[in-house]
């Protein structure tokens, strides 16, 4: 499973059509489940974690090896722009 993933994890948005990536408003996680759980269902759903759509625009994610939140990056880089 982890080679699968590195794998995604090296795709490129030139490399796939934007019809084939899944929509992440598409993804439904029911919260009742174990963490694990949810994690795998997610996986499942989305097909690359690494590689999809919001809307129309397709999404490139890069995940790093940090404990700040992704949260807590959006409100930093909200921040940082509104003092622009």
């Amino acid at each position: 499973m982890f080679e699968r993933l590195r794998a995604l994890k090296d795709c490129s948005l030139t490399q796939c059509k934007k019809e084939d990536l899944v929509d992440l408003g598409s993804v439904i996680i029911d919260t009742s489940r174990p963490t694990e759980e949810r994690m795998l269902d997610f996986l499942y759903q989305i097909k690359n974690p690494y590689l999809f759509k919001v809307g129309d625009v397709a999404v490139k994610v890069i995940y790093g090896n940090t404990d700040v939140t992704l949260q807590k990056q959006m409100e930093n880089l909200v921040q940082s722009n509104l003092g622009k």
